[in-house]
């Protein structure tokens, strides 16, 4: 099946070469790409020239008129179907291979619609899912469950698609006369809509037909303000109401209530706009103008004038010379990855280990050349963040499934977000190809896809529930739940990856698994390529011992809080400072002391209280600096499954000082980038920082050796490569 792709433009280069540039990563190879170019003002004629010379048809339309364009790409199109895609949008990996097979599948389909994702930084949303438009131009976005007929005044209402992301049955169009090409702006889709259902043709809506859009600033509007020819919608909506309301029968009264009703609305929000200093008087005085005429004008055509459609038969628009297929130059002939990787609390660029742990594989494998999509809990609505080097899904959940673990809260969360993280990774697999999804052991989020098989499943295993409940030597009937579902994660996985050999021995040792599908690779960061020095002066400041991590019995913060005192007894000068979100709510140190661990150092040491500062979280930029300011860097945890702030001390060429526990000597080698004490033991973690302060020629060197082995050995491209390798085999079986 042959299909057309129109894009419409004026004054959108760069955005427009970047939506060509996600057309060239379809998996779907029959259609051709028509770009109709109106009065355009910047480089678009050269830059298409320059780049897609040979692959594309390049159209004039005469107007600033959008239906009027896309009617010319209509007119050119040799497919069986047309699609149409705005210029600053960028659709989904398999939207043509979805198209095609909606329409392959259904003879009856007219036209259909998907998702369209808002991704503009800071207003990401769901922009349009489920669209509804009546006779009296009444639009509705039901964007959470499928439509049913909402309140309003119109008889007749239909299924809409948005102009970014809709297809049609070519024939139908051409019958129907294609866009109304009175309607500059806004609404064409939807009238065109309504007069397809009036006529009985099919609509649908498919909810993984998925396009993402970046709006840029245009003639009509200009993104992030309130400034737009905003007159334009009262013109194409009255126009419509007047149009398809007679066509339907609607009731004359009502039509020019609605027709009114849309006026005064605009009048009214531009009065706001003006009170509110959002607009100028200027601004005000010339769109209470333009507001009058376009009403003034869309009564007259509404009324008196014609539809201004096409009226040629379809055989006349086709043409002799064979379609031009839309191809990739890239020579690449690499096998490119699409992979999911589903941690819910991510937040770029990562705020705990885990989190890091997914920067960094996102980060790694993006600059391999795969695609990555991170799926990460929303804090408020589902939506989509487009980023350099991947996408993000943003999801919600509701505790609707499972109600057998209703009395078990932690675990029927869990169990519900996984179902969600589920739901998503079907989708993706549909929408962009997914081809596995590479989820952490811990919060076990992707279970349900685990044992769904949809897709293969990967499991990271970094410090464990299970882990914790040893160390934390507390658990309940719900944390033993939980510990199930690791096991069950961990025997339905395809493939176990460990961070570390000490992650790999507590998972066969807690969770009684062989060897035979684990795989260990350490992780890698982006370092600093120059050591940056402090900003303040080294010799009159004073020496600064640096903490970053959760404050909880595993990281040993306890431990640290008790050595404190030792060391400034010996070198009272010297400074701590400790960065991270208190736990002790969730560790039992609260329970047992009724006292953060903040409130524990201020009781029991107050005469210390200056020369300790407690941060609590702070941002990458503040760490940095803390990072390159510090002349110790410790953090003496009973058990690490890696430990990325030693990486990130080490790059910056400080001296680390840690336990001999988990994966930590594997990371730090003892007497030559750090040292290493027992788990446990404040006297000897307060011997080592003693000993660190006072001898700076053992402090630089340990420093300039702690970077050497960063650099050496736990760097992105390397891991990025291993990670590569390994992802391939496992997809290739």
């Amino acid at each position: 099946m042959q299909i057309s792709v129109i894009i419409n433009t004026i004054d959108r280069a760069q955005p427009l070469l970047r939506t060509l540039e996600s057309l060239e990563q379809q998996d779907y190879q029959n259609f051709e790409v028509i770009i109709v170019v109106g009065p355009t003002n910047d480089e678009t004629l050269e830059l298409l020239s320059t780049h897609y010379k040979d692959r594309i048809q390049l159209l004039r339309c005469p107007e600033d008129n959008l239906s009027q364009s896309r009617n010319i790409g209509l007119q050119a199109a040799q497919g069986e179907i047309v699609a149409f895609l705005d210029d600053d949008a960028l659709p989904s990996r398999r939207w043509l291979s979805i198209i095609a097979k909606l329409f392959r599948h259904d003879p009856d389909l007219a036209a259909v619609g998907g998702t369209v994702y808002l991704c503009l930084e800071g207003e990401e949303r769901i922009q349009h899912r489920y669209g509804l438009v009546s006779s009296l131009a009444e639009h509705v976005d039901v964007n959470s469950h499928p439509p049913i007929q909402p309140k309003g005044q119109g008889l007749f209402w239909t299924v809409r698609p948005m102009g970014t992301n809709m297809a049609f049955r070519k024939s139908v169009l051409v019958e129907l006369g294609g866009f109304d090409e009175f309607i500059r702006y806004v609404a064409e889709e939807s009238e065109l809509a309504l007069r397809m259902a009036w006529h009985g043709y099919k609509i649908k809506h498919y909810d993984p037909l998925i396009v993402y859009h970046l709006p840029a600033s245009s003639r009509n509007r200009i993104v992030k303000t309130k400034k737009g020819r905003w007159y334009h919608a009262t013109r194409s909506l009255v126009y419509f109401a007047l149009k398809n309301g007679k066509m339907v029968g609607e009731p004359a009264s009502r039509i020019w209530l609605r027709c009114l009703h849309l006026l005064n609305g605009h009048l009214k929000w531009y009065r706001q706009l003006y009170r509110t200093r959002q607009w100028s008087l200027i601004d005000f005085a010339k769109g209470y103008k333009d507001e009058v005429f376009a009403f003034i004008e869309a009564t007259a055509a509404g009324l008196f004038q014609p539809r201004k459609l096409l009226t040629k038969p379809e055989e006349s628009f086709k043409t002799q010379s064979p379609m031009i297929l839309f191809k990739s130059k890239s020579t690449n002939s690499q096998r490119r990855l699409r992979i999911a990787i589903a941690y819910s609390g991510y937040r770029p660029p990562g705020k705990d280990g885990i989190g890091r742990l997914v920067h960094a594989y996102m980060e790694g494998l993006s600059s391999r050349g795969h695609d990555v999509h991170v799926i990460a809990r929303s804090d408020d609505v589902e939506k989509v963040s487009l980023l350099e080097n991947g996408k993000i899904h943003w999801i919600t959940y509701e505790l609707t499934r499972y109600p057998s673990f209703s009395n078990l809260p932690k675990s029927h969360h869990i169990l519900n977000y996984s179902h969600a993280v589920y739901t998503k990774v079907k989708q993706l697999v549909e929408s962009e190809g997914i081809e596995l999804l590479i989820t952490p052991l811990w919060l076990t989020e992707g279970l349900v896809t685990a044992v769904s098989g949809i897709v293969p499943v990967i499991t990271v295993v970094e410090t464990s529930a299970k882990k914790l409940g040893l160390i934390h030597k507390q658990k309940s009937q719900d944390e033993s739940i939980i510990e199930e579902m690791e096991q069950l994660l961990l025997e339905r996985a395809n493939s176990i990856l460990c961070i570390s050999k000490a992650a790999k021995q507590m998972a066969q040792e807690l969770y009684t698994l062989g060897d035979e599908k684990i795989e260990v690779i350490y992780p890698g960061i982006s370092l600093p390529e120059v050591l940056e020095q402090p900003t303040n002066n080294s010799v009159s400041r004073p020496p600064t011992i640096l903490y970053v991590g959760r404050l909880e019995r595993r990281k040993g913060i306890l431990e640290l809080l008790q050595a404190i005192p030792k060391v400034l007894a010996l070198v009272p000068e010297a400074k701590f400072v400790i960065v991270g979100h208190d736990n002790s709510q969730n560790d039992g140190f609260h329970a047992s002391t009724g006292l953060t661990y903040e409130e524990f150092f201020s009781k029991n040491y107050p005469h210390l209280a200056k020369q300790v500062q407690f941060l609590g979280h702070v941002e990458e930029a503040k760490l940095d600096q803390l990072y390159r300011q510090c002349d110790i860097f410790v953090a003496p945890s009973l058990f690490e499954s890696f430990g990325f702030v030693f990486i990130e001390a080490m790059s910056r060429g400080k001296p680390v000082i840690s336990c001999a526990a988990g994966a930590i000597p594997e990371v730090i080698e003892n007497g030559i980038s750090g040292m290493l004490v027992e788990p446990g033991k404040s006297e000897a973690l307060a011997e080592a920082i003693v000993e660190l302060l006072l001898d700076t020629t053992k402090r630089t060197r340990m420093g300039e050796a702690a970077r050497e082995h960063a650099l050496t050995r736990f760097t992105l491209p390397r891991m990025a490569q291993e990670l590569e390798a390994y992802l391939l085999r496992l997809v290739q079986g």
